[in-house]
């Protein structure tokens, strides 16, 4: 992404009629997302879902809230929406303002080094709890699964570091690298849970619905420490959006009010 620049008028990307101009491009669902600041908005109320659901998973575990079909329903519920919230400002975002480039040489080892990353981390922490019993094939399928896993959401929050570091200083930029860093920290252990039961899990997919949804309890609990990644990356775009561009204004420098 080109710096923002502190007198320069932001312009519609090429080929992107009506991007900035109220036509009406990018709206969905309801959403209008014509700005970098509508893009980081999106992922703001997608950051409140997620933090939502991990919280309603924390006060069950701790007995703090008796669930119910309807709360569950509705978490479930919190939990895509957020996800859909994810996907259309990032989306728009790209098409707004298409990030920083990266070789496909350095992609490469980037994706190679997280799926590695996360493998190694959930086999030294598996080995470290113990093998339990399992098997050479189980516990390397349950390595793997843990690799994508760490692989999947490490890639979400260093994009999202990445997208909002133009727009804030040293400090703010450095915490959102901390929120990525934790989230490989419990995507190793959320991802060594689910591949863990990969196998039980997939059996049910195709026999038992409900069971399904009482084995995915552990790893969904595993992942509530996410919170913390959410909330850390939830401050930095909070102070980014008032420099990022709006629909009708030119971008502000980081720091200026």
């Amino acid at each position: 992404m080109s710096s923002p620049s502190a007198t320069s008028e932001p312009t519609p990307s090429a080929g992107v009629p009506g991007a900035r101009d109220g036509s009406g491009r990018g709206r969905g669902w309801g959403l209008a997302v014509r700005s970098e600041r509508d893009a980081i908005d999106a992922l703001l109320y997608g950051f409140l879902l997620e933090a939502a659901t991990e919280v309603y998973q924390v006060t069950v575990y701790l007995r703090l809230f008796s669930p119910n079909l309807l709360t569950y329903v509705l978490s479930l519920a919190a939990g895509a929406l957020g996800f859909y919230f994810f996907w259309r400002g990032l989306s728009e975002w790209n098409r707004l303002s298409p990030g920083p480039k990266t070789s496909s040489r350095s992609a490469r080892r980037l994706v190679l080094g997280m799926l590695v990353g996360g493998a190694v981390a959930s086999a030294l922490l598996n080995v470290a709890l113990g093998l339990g019993g399992q098997s050479v094939g189980h516990a390397l399928l349950a390595w793997a699964v843990s690799g994508v896993y760490m692989l999947g959401v490490g890639s979400f929050f260093l994009t999202l570091a990445r997208r909002i570091a133009p727009f804030v200083r040293e400090g703010p930029r450095d915490l959102a690298y901390a929120a990525t860093g934790w989230s490989f920290a419990i995507s190793a252990v959320a991802g060594l849970v689910l591949g863990q039961s990969i196998e039980g899990l997939f059996v049910d997919f195709f026999t038992n619905w409900s069971k399904l949804l009482q084995s995915l309890d552990p790893f969904v609990l595993s992942t509530s420490p996410l919170l913390l990644s959410f909330a850390l990356i939830s401050v930095v775009y909070v102070l980014g959006r008032w420099n990022a561009p709006g629909t009708a204004e030119a971008p502000r420098s980081p720091g200026s009010r």
